[in-house]
């Protein structure tokens, strides 16, 4: 494990043990909270998108600004971890 990977871990594994989630949503949200600069504690249940127990996890959140919306859309597959907008 390279020192970038040591660090994700570290930080996927204190979220968990704080909020009492399972790791795997940790990095979601520990993602989440990086792409869209919303808390990890604000996180929104209704922007995680499981579908149909097949072990991918989505979240889709639209920040609204004014008159403008933002989408971010993260997407995980089988323990590889990738960032879609």
């Amino acid at each position: 494990m390279n020192l970038r990977q040591q660090i994700i871990q570290t930080n996927v594994e204190k979220i968990a043990a704080n909020l009492k989630i399972r790791e795997d949503l940790a990095f979601v949200r520990l993602v989440h909270s990086l792409v869209t600069g919303i808390s990890l504690y604000a996180f929104d249940e209704n922007d995680l998108v499981e579908g149909g127990q097949e072990k991918q996890i989505d979240t889709f959140t639209i920040i609204q600004d004014g008159d403008e919306a933002i989408n971010r859309h993260l997407y995980r597959k089988k323990g590889k971890h990738k960032k879609l907008s």
